[in-house]
């Protein structure tokens, strides 16, 4: 088996490789016969659909390469070494090649927005992975807790209170969703999770700062 130094990617049975989560990350690993392969993954997935895999080694390695394709595409089109390898929706697609340094897999992940009925008849709105929900401003407060770490990395139990409005619902079309939508991307920060007002730890400072920017 494979082994793997930094994880974003897991180790096979069969000394390859599987992806199946798509983040910024850079993974070193023993595959094949025992070779040493780099691979640094370029993306701003979830937030955006492009993803590049590029290899780094000293040699050439063989070894496959599993990819995985999320439920809810149709199908997803690998390009690699001037070929191409479709994968249907929740399908693994395997690359076994003969990987060089340079050699690089890429792919767009389409991100097409889309709605999902939930609880009692309520409409949720997505764009790939990610369920899309209104601003709320809110006020966090700290609670006291008696855990045997506590202070654990800024270990912190938070109570969150809406300073805003929350009971709302959503005008759309579920047959035309796209109408009266604008799908609006702005460069990911450090934080790309984080919406104004979060409470951020810091692991330089040892210390919790409000977020302040948005994430529109």
């Amino acid at each position: 088996m494979a082994k793997v130094y930094r994880e974003s990617m897991d180790a096979t049975n069969d000394n390859g490789l599987i992806a199946v989560a798509y983040s910024p990350s850079i993974v070193e690993a023993i595959v094949g016969k025992g070779k040493n392969v780099k691979i640094t993954e370029e993306t701003d997935y979830p937030f955006k659909g492009s993803v590049k895999l590029i290899f780094s080694t000293s040699e050439a390695v063989s070894f496959p390469l599993y990819l995985r394709v999320p439920g809810w595409v149709d199908s997803l089109v690998f390009n690699y070494k001037d070929k191409t390898k479709t994968g249907k929706a929740g399908t693994t697609v395997r690359i076994a090649e003969r990987w060089e340094n340079g050699d690089e897999v890429a792919f767009q992940i389409p991100l097409d927005l889309r709605t999902e009925k939930r609880y009692n008849n309520s409409l949720s709105l997505l764009r790939g992975p990610l369920y899309f929900s209104l601003r709320l401003e809110k006020e966090y407060k700290s609670v006291e807790i008696n855990y045997d770490n506590y202070g654990y990395k800024g270990s912190v139990d938070w109570e969150i209170y809406p300073k805003s409005p929350w009971n709302y619902g959503l005008m759309i079309e579920e047959k035309n969703i796209n109408r009266g939508i604008k799908v609006a991307e702005n460069p990911v920060t450090s934080y790309p999770f984080a919406d104004k007002g979060d409470m951020i730890w810091s692991g330089d400072s040892g210390k919790y700062f409000q977020w302040k920017k948005t994430l529109l």
